[in-house]
């Protein structure tokens, strides 16, 4: 009967964990405060409490934020939905309940993109000191599969500093990702019912 509840839980468990969520982070962007000053901060999207600030890209799956959000060094796992396939293109703005798939998402080459041209040209676009999405396509570690995947950013044109608040991508790369999901609540309570379960036919 043990293996048979543990099976239960582990199957309920697998089947609620399409969307991989950070959680909340806040996670600083950092100014430039002098001439060549590019420290930036590296994003772990697998391993968020190994995110630190960083002048180049640590690992070729992982974003570095600088200049306050302006400017975006991305790895070639990490591709931000742009409004066109260039590594200078504008990064897309999206709204909670938008979706980003693999197949649809528009992105450009690795690499270091300035993002000036986002802030304020349209209500499309992003705005300084504005918390807003962001789409993006992830590898995680370890493989070459894209992932599609949201972040929440509040970008500013080098001061008073930039925010990453949080981010999520889905486990399962042919489904597209609901801009603004996270895991679904029930996850915790099909295991919390379960460990009842367990504990009154131990008595």
């Amino acid at each position: 009967m043990k293996t048979r509840i543990a099976l239960f839980l582990g199957l309920a468990l697998n089947s609620q964990a399409a969307v991989i969520w950070s959680g909340i982070q806040d996670i600083p962007i950092p100014v430039a405060t002098g001439i060549g000053d590019l420290d930036g901060v590296f994003i772990d999207i697998d391993q968020p409490g190994l995110s630190s600030v960083a002048t180049i890209l640590e690992d070729s799956n992982e974003v570095n934020f600088t200049l306050g959000g302006t400017g975006l060094f991305t790895g070639g796992g990490f591709l931000p939905v742009r409004q066109m396939s260039s590594a200078t293109g504008a990064v897309v703005k999206l709204l909670p309940g938008d979706s980003v798939e693999v197949a649809t998402a528009i992105t450009g080459p690795a690499g270091l993109g300035a993002n000036q041209e986002v802030f304020a040209e349209s209500a499309d676009d992003f705005f300084v000191g504005e918390s807003a999405y962001l789409g993006f396509l992830f590898s995680p570690d370890g493989t070459s599969t894209l992932h599609p995947g949201w972040m929440r950013v509040t970008l500013t044109n080098n001061t008073p500093g930039g925010v990453v608040h949080e981010w999520a991508y889905e486990s399962d790369p042919q489904s597209a990702i609901v801009v603004g999901a996270v895991p679904e609540p029930a996850t915790a309570i099909l295991a919390f019912l379960g460990l009842g379960l367990v504990l009154r036919r131990r008595r």
